[in-house]
C-alpha cells in the first residue's frame, strides 16, 4: 500500500508541472469553429426618391386634400331659397348650428341686436359690403355710399338633422307708391353668402 502511494505522488507532481508550463495551449481558441456569417439581403429594386420629387408629391397631396375638404364642406353648408328669403342650410343639429352661426357673426363683425336661443332667433344689423371694411369710422363712411343699414332676423330650424337658417329682412316703414314694402334694399342674399363663406373658412382651419 505504501509503495503504490509513493509512486502515485511523483506522477501527479509531474502532470501538474506540465500543465503549468504550457497554459497557452488551453487558452488558444483559434482552432475552435466560428459560426457562419449570414449575408444581409438588401432590396435594391426600390428606387430612391429625390427630395424634389418627394416635395412635389407632398404639395400635390396637400392641394388634393384641401380641394377635397372644400368639396366636403360644400355638401355640409349650402344655400337654398331665393334672394329675398334665402336659407343657409347646415348639415348638423340645432345646438351645433347655433354655435357655428354665433361664431360666424362674430368673425364677420356683424352686430347682434338681440338673440333668443330658446326660440332659435338672432336679430342682426347688417350693411351690405361691410365685410370689406370692417367696423369703425371707415365702415360708417362706407355705408353712406354703399349698402344701406338694415335689420335681419335669422331663424333656425329645430329638431332636424339639417338645420336651416332662414334670413328675413325686418319690415320697415318704407313703402312704395303702391303701398307695398320697399324690398330694393333687401341684402339677405349677400348676408347668407357672407355667413356661408365665413363659416366654411373657419371650419376648414
Amino acid at each position: 500500500m505504501r509503495k503504490t502511494t509513493t509512486l502515485t505522488l511523483p506522477c501527479l507532481s509531474l502532470l501538474l508541472v506540465a500543465c503549468a508550463d504550457s497554459p497557452d495551449k488551453y487558452r488558444d481558441i483559434k482552432h475552435l469553429e466560428t459560426p457562419p456569417t449570414l449575408a444581409i439581403e438588401r432590396n435594391t429594386s426600390t428606387p430612391v426618391k429625390s427630395s424634389r420629387s418627394s416635395s412635389t408629391t407632398t404639395t400635390a397631396s396637400t392641394s388634393e386634400t384641401n380641394s377635397k375638404s372644400a368639396s366636403d364642406l360644400d355638401k355640409l353648408i349650402y344655400i337654398t331659397g331665393d334672394d329675398q328669403q334665402p336659407v343657409l342650410q347646415l348639415k348638423t343639429r340645432f345646438d351645433r348650428a347655433w354655435d357655428l352661426l354665433e361664431r360666424g357673426l362674430q368673425l364677420a363683425e356683424i352686430e347682434v341686436i338681440d338673440k333668443n336661443r330658446y326660440e332659435g332667433k338672432i336679430r342682426v344689423n347688417y350693411i351690405a359690403g361691410q365685410e370689406a371694411t370692417g367696423k369703425g369710422l371707415i365702415s360708417s363712411i362706407g355705408s353712406l355710399f354703399g349698402g344701406k343699414e338694415s335689420e335681419y332676423t335669422l331663424t333656425l330650424d329645430k329638431d332636424s338633422k339639417i338645420t336651416g337658417i332662414h334670413i328675413n329682412k325686418v319690415a320697415t316703414n318704407e313703402k312704395l307708391q303702391d303701398g307695398t314694402e320697399d324690398m330694393s334694399t333687401n341684402d339677405a342674399a349677400q348676408l347668407a353668402a357672407l355667413l356661408k363663406t365665413v363659416i366654411k373658412t373657419d371650419l376648414a382651419k
